[in-house]
């Protein structure tokens, strides 16, 4: 058995999540000495498949956010020009967007300025040692090479998206939404709405508020919403941001958890006259079971629309294959494209 890597800091943040960046550049900066344990070898989590700053406030916002925000602009602008239509598209919008390859190069720069924060990626918290109600140690484990890190700090926070350090560390917590009558309110619980179109806020349409608007918002809850609590967890969509295969990038989305795919509308470039290819993924990808236990593994069942079909192969760690379908429309000039996926990061790519 191998002896395990000792790591001592001030402070340690299991999960290199957006929430855990900031929070490591954060003590860093403040002279802190920091551990940042990433679960896989990408940071960020879910942030750099969002494609967008998802603020409805048009003020500034915390220092490092708005740094970031910045940073995005200025590669923008500094790649293209600030006349350019991929820069318009990023700062004139309702919101600051960017492509995830381009956050996750960002977000690999703002930590590795910070001389007082080290990184261990593949590590996932397996046990802890505690002294009471105090967290003595954590230990990691590395997947890929069998390691173990034991790591002493004195502060300790779980950042991750499961909250498996929280749950190792005997911290009460609970699964699911609680009733409405709890706190007091009014939508909490177990409830039903239905889309109302327009534009909302209204004091932000009438000038009142300093947010961006939306074309759609919920309505009250409906008749039949008893506002019950439950054990129910939210759903989780898959993020596809497909384009064309090129020599220095591919696609790519990081999900987690239950699927429920709605639809994706894949734009081609119009070069060469075949118009727009659109990619629905219509159907849902039901009972996706993620689990842990000796390593990453997906159980995939689908229910598919009878559409024109594509299909999209999947591989598990273990090397069994399994296939998604989703619909593919061929463009004007009848070319069809392709797509793939990866489970693991589901990596897609719409290829000629």
């Amino acid at each position: 058995m191998q002896t395990p890597i000792d790591v001592d800091v001030d402070v340690a943040i299991a999960g290199a999540t957006a929430p855990g960046l900031v929070a490591a550049v954060r003590a860093a900066r403040e002279g802190l000495t920091v551990a940042l344990f990433a679960e896989g070898k990408a940071l960020g989590g879910s942030f750099p498949s969002l494609g967008a700053f998802e603020t409805h406030y048009r003020g500034n916002r915390a220092p490092l956010l708005q740094e970031l925000i910045e940073a995005v602009k200025a590669r923008y602008r500094d790649t293209h020009g600030e006349a350019s239509e991929a820069y318009r598209i990023c700062a004139e919008g309702k919101m600051i967007t960017f492509e995830p390859r381009v956050m996750t190069a960002l977000l690999e720069k703002f930590v590795a300025a910070e001389a007082r924060l080290t990184i261990f990626r593949d590590c996932r918290p397996v046990r802890v040692e505690r002294s009471g109600r105090l967290l003595d140690a954590v230990i990691f484990a590395r997947s890929a090479s069998g390691e173990t890190l034991r790591c002493t700090a004195r502060t300790f926070f779980d950042a991750s998206d499961e909250g498996d350090l929280m749950a190792l560390a005997g911290v009460a917590f609970r699964v699911g939404r609680e009733g409405r009558d709890e706190f007091g309110e009014p939508s909490a619980g177990r409830v039903f709405t239905r889309w109302l179109t327009g534009t909302f806020p209204r004091a932000a349409m009438e000038g009142r508020l300093n947010l961006v608007t939306a074309g759609a918002t919920t309505s009250p809850p409906l008749p039949g919403s008893s506002g019950e609590g439950d054990d129910s967890v939210q759903s989780y969509s898959f993020r596809l941001v497909p384009h064309r295969r090129s020599a220095e990038s591919s696609a790519a989305c990081v999900t987690t958890g239950w699927i429920r795919a709605r639809r994706l509308r894949a734009v081609a470039p119009p070069a060469g006259g075949k118009g727009e290819v659109a990619a629905a993924v219509s159907s849902s990808f039901s009972d996706l079971d993620a689990r842990r236990d000796g390593g990453a593994r997906s159980r995939v069942s689908r229910a598919c629309a009878a559409e024109s079909q594509t299909e999209l192969e999947c591989d598990e760690s273990d090397g069994r294959r399994k296939r998604l379908r989703a619909g593919l429309s061929r463009g004007p000039a009848g070319d069809r494209r392709s797509a793939s996926a990866s489970c693991a990061g589901l990596d897609v790519v719409l290829a000629e």
